[in-house]
């Protein structure tokens, strides 16, 4: 099934705010590198350790429990497995509606709220919501993607590129219908979709097909163990997987080069 662009730029704010998530991790810890080999090494004894701990206090660890065949009934895995998936309670009400303005065209709270959203669920475990300075970097870069996304939008819609009602058709069927109400409804995701199309299609005049060479796709297969492939169904699945991702990061940052050079000239207000 297609990706939205938009929702490959949530995955890049995503990115971006991971990865000054591992900066800061690696920061605090001394010796970065060699800390995953120690702890390994010593795992077997401090887990030996912890157990005697917990026995000598009279606290039975969660292994031992498991051992003596006291298991979590139905109704306690169904509260595990919810709580594992709730989504982390996030206060958006200081956030401005709209949370810009690029050329006089608003863009609203809502649309804010589902790529925030995106991104959260999306790194789940591995981003703090009450860090307010991560918090602030995500909304930042979400909003950046957002005002990227409407320049395209607005460029496209200027060039007038035609859209075939039959390609709109084809690609809405890939998408289930119980999914149509994520998007505002049918008339919405028609709408969606004929903006993608013309963004794609500007892409195309300004940037040509996007292509992956072999050697690009035999890069990434070499950092990837034999054993792992038959996970993914084997080579031939992998490296078609890998064309499909390296076609969509190719894309994607054609799309942030050329958002780039239209806000240049554009009048763009950001209110977060």
């Amino acid at each position: 099934m297609k990706k939205f662009m938009r929702m490959a730029f949530a995955t890049t704010a995503l990115t971006v705010v991971l990865a000054a998530c591992g900066e800061e991790g690696e920061e605090a810890t001394d010796n970065g590198e060699e800390q995953p080999a120690e702890t390994e090494e010593n795992g077997e004894d401090d887990a030996a350790d912890d157990a005697e701990d917990d026995e000598e206090n009279g606290e039975a660890a969660e292994g031992d429990e498991l051992e003596e065949g006291e298991e979590l009934d139905e109704e306690e895995l169904d509260e595990l497995e919810e709580g594992m998936m709730e989504e982390p309670e996030v206060d958006l009400d200081d956030v401005p509606d709209p949370v810009a303005e690029v050329n006089g065209e608003p863009i609203n709270k809502e649309d804010f709220e589902m790529q925030y959203n995106n991104v959260i669920m999306g790194a789940m475990g591995q981003i703090d919501p009450d860090d307010e300075e991560q918090d602030q970097m995500i909304r930042e870069d979400i909003v950046e993607q957002l005002v990227s996304m409407e320049l395209l939008e607005q460029e496209a819609e200027e060039r007038g590129y035609d859209v075939d009602e039959e390609e709109v058709d084809e690609y809405l069927a890939e998408i289930p219908e119980e999914q149509y109400e994520q998007y505002g409804g049918e008339d919405e995701l028609r709408a969606m979709i004929e903006s993608e199309i013309q963004i794609e299609q500007l892409i195309e005049e300004e940037a040509g097909d996007v292509e992956v060479s072999d050697e690009d796709i035999d890069e990434q297969m070499e950092q990837i163990p034999e054993e792992q492939l038959e996970q993914f169904g084997g080579e031939d699945e992998m490296r078609a997987m890998l064309e499909q991702q390296l076609a969509s990061e190719q894309q994607t940052g054609e799309m942030m080069r050329i958002a780039e050079e239209l806000e240049e000239d554009a009048d763009v207000e950001i209110h977060i």
